[in-house]
């Protein structure tokens, strides 16, 4: 932040600002400073805060409200807050926690709840990542309970809590099922209701930012409102600031998301800027929004959301004219939408594949045709709901905006656009390179269109090859991924030739979140092996079910001698997938390395590019010192004190959290470098 608000001074003095006078451009640097240092200072507060909130897993009695709901496959997902817990510490916490809770139950948001649990921390770090998102929704702890032990005492809903829940109401009064879902993350951005698959499938389209509430929707619903305020004749003022109270109620509606708040703050800028009669800046205006949203919350810089909001609106603004530029052989309508789809993709590529490993090499003709249709059902949906639910007549005013919807998913589900998913990219600093090249062919520098082409080439070719030798890089490297959690302990060991996955344990209750987020961001969509290891009481059969929506499998071997009855019930689940009985020293079969078990199973001891990697399942009632030899890496699970203390191997990660020790649980999944 120091460094950034430095170089904000000294830009300011540069002479190619010489329409300021030295006072002027001394003023601006000295707001320059004072934003940046109050935004560094903030952030730094809060991150700070966020530490030594820690509670170290202690079992306490808490009263919370609920303020989210999404099912899951095996239960639901709250998010909860104004905890007042009973145990080691006693009181009223300042920060908000996940609690999964297995089993039926119909806890929706407002109600006030009672349960007893352990109260996990949740890291500034995740997944090798910041973790800005939970930073920056005040999300510091993780919390499970059973349906039956969860207790509704009360129920309190705030305004913006009610205007939701009625939207909802009404629209599931009015749509089917999936159609409910759809409409209702379009209209709030609130996803949760969404079936998996078909979420996926907007995803994978490259059109899933219709349901994060920006300037498509903020947009079309200031149009509604100033139209009908100009057929009654309005006052100009009166109506921008009715309109922007309208537009920041509804973005307290959808959460105060960083890309509805830059929506309305752009379009209050335009509300305003006509009444006194001032040319509308647009760069002004985004960089107006982006300090609103930064002061109030600083760690928002780094989150995924704001990132993309901001990056895509400013790479429209600099972008899209002289993109469109190049399409002008083409109807001027259709040139513009090109140079927005384009420029929009272009900003962000880097940042989609640093945060979910992917991007779709199709998206920019889907957008070109979807999102001036998604504007006119957005304006439809939000009137006949509104209209609807006032009058108790949904199943009226949203018959038509259900065919739509429906017409909508099945054009969407029709196609697999896996095919057109490109990920596994490594781009590292280059990024910067990147920007660059785009920001040269822009024509905002003042220099010769020669001079910026050269520019942007040499850019350009610096950034492809650095990109190149880092993706390489990673994709020859050997890489070990840890996942633990109390319903999962899985190793996925992923080589340039073969991905085995070890189970050491798992519930039938487990969540696919990770093993999904796990698929995604490294590009491993299929297990050559699946590898049960023994002394645990795994259900094969229910956890392949589970496995098989985020991976392609070919092999299954699990400990033990042959059991037929498992192997018939496969075959036929699962068609042409392979199983295989193993018992201690006999090699698996895995074609990328060697791999035995030993210990009645409870350990897997592999030979992976020369090094020898152990995963230990479990070691009750078996002699773990048995083992000989030095080991590289170990994994292991709930005894890995005992385990790690014993052997003392070269590195060791643990499945569970534990202190002094890599694990894959409290900073997500642990990923280790061979």
């Amino acid at each position: 932040f120091v460094l950034l608000s430095v170089v904000a001074c000294g830009v300011v003095f540069l002479p190619c600002y010489n329409e300021f006078s030295l006072k002027e451009k001394t003023v601006i640097a000295v707001l320059s400073l004072i934003l940046f240092l109050t935004g560094g200072f903030g952030f730094g507060l809060t991150v700070n805060d966020y530490k030594i909130a820690d509670l170290d897993g202690h079992y306490y009695s808490v009263t919370a409200k609920v303020v989210e709901a999404e099912d899951t496959d095996s239960g639901k997902r709250l998010v909860i807050d104004d905890l007042y817990v009973k145990g080691n510490v006693t009181g009223l916490l300042r920060y908000k926690s996940y609690l999964y809770v297995y089993g039926d139950s119909d806890l929706d948001i407002g109600d006030i709840i009672k349960f007893s649990a352990h109260l996990k921390d949740r890291t500034v770090v995740y997944e090798d990542k910041f973790a800005s998102t939970e930073i920056s929704r005040g999300i510091k702890y993780t919390a499970e309970a059973y349906a039956e032990d969860v207790t509704v005492t009360d129920n309190r809903l705030t305004v913006f809590e009610e205007i939701n829940l009625f939207l909802r109401n009404s629209l599931r009064a009015g749509l089917e099922k999936d159609e409910f879902s759809v409409g209702y993350a379009l209209l709030t951005g609130r996803s949760e209701y969404m079936d998996a698959e078909l979420l996926s499938s907007f995803r994978l389209a490259g059109v899933a930012h219709i349901f994060a509430v920006s300037g498509l929707h903020i947009g079309s619903l200031a149009a509604v409102l100033g139209w009908v305020f100009d057929k009654l004749k309005i006052n100009r003022t009166v109506k921008a600031v009715i309109i922007t109270l309208v537009l920041l109620l509804y973005s307290g509606v959808c959460g105060f998301s960083s890309s509805s708040v830059r929506a309305t703050v752009m379009t209050a800028v335009v509300l305003f800027a006509s009444i006194k009669g001032a040319r509308y800046d647009r760069l002004s205006s985004i960089a107006v929004a982006a300090i609103i949203v930064l002061l109030y919350a600083p760690v928002q810089l780094f989150t995924p959301g704001f990132q993309l909001s901001f990056a895509v609106v400013l790479g429209i603004a600099l972008f899209a004219t002289p993109i469109a530029k190049l399409f002008k052989f083409l109807p001027k309508t259709i040139a513009d939408s090109l140079g927005v789809v384009i420029s929009a993709q272009l900003v962000s590529i880097p940042i989609s594949l640093y945060w979910f490993g992917r991007f779709s090499i199709i998206a920019v003709l889907i957008n070109l045709i979807f999102v001036p249709a998604v504007s006119v059902i957005y304006t439809l949906l939000f009137i006949t709901t509104i209209v609807g639910g006032l009058l108790s007549i949904e199943a009226v005013t949203l018959f038509i905006p259900n065919y739509v919807l429906k017409f909508v998913n099945m054009c969407i589900s029709a196609f697999d656009y896996k095919i057109f998913i490109f990920g596994g990219v490594t781009m590292g600093a280059f990024v910067v390179l990147y920007y660059l090249s785009l920001l040269f062919l822009s024509g905002m520098l003042n220099s010769k269109r020669l001079i910026r082409t050269i520019a942007s080439v040499l850019c350009c070719a610096v950034f492809l090859t650095g990109t190149i030798v880092l993706t390489s890089t990673e994709k020859s490297a050997v890489r070990v991924f840890v996942c633990g959690s109390e319903k999962l302990c899985v190793t996925v060991v992923d080589t340039p030739s073969e991905n085995v996955m070890i189970v050491s344990s798992a519930n039938t209750v487990y969540s696919v979140g990770r093993l999904n987020s796990l698929s995604q961001k490294q590009d491993i969509n299929t297990l050559d092996t699946v590898i049960f290891t023994g002394g645990n009481d795994i259900e094969i059969q229910a956890f392949i079910t589970k496995l098989r929506t985020v991976f392609t499998l070919k092999r299954i071997c699990y400990y033990g001698e042959q059991d037929e009855g498992l192997e018939n019930a496969i075959r036929k689940s699962f068609g042409n997938l392979k199983t295989q009985a193993v018992t201690d020293g006999v090699d698996l079969g895995v074609k990328a390395f060697e791999c035995k078990f030993a210990l009645s199973g409870r350990v897997l001891d592999c030979v992976i590019s020369g090094k020898r990697v152990t995963v230990f399942s479990s070691v009750n009632g078996v002699n773990y010192t048995a083992l000989d030899g030095s080991f590289d890496l170990m994994i292991c699970g709930d005894t890995a004190e005992t385990v790690f203390g014993y052997y003392k191997p070269t590195r060791a990660v643990a499945y569970r959290k534990m202190v002094g020790v890599i694990d894959g649980e409290s900073q997500g999944t642990a990923k280790i470098t061979l």
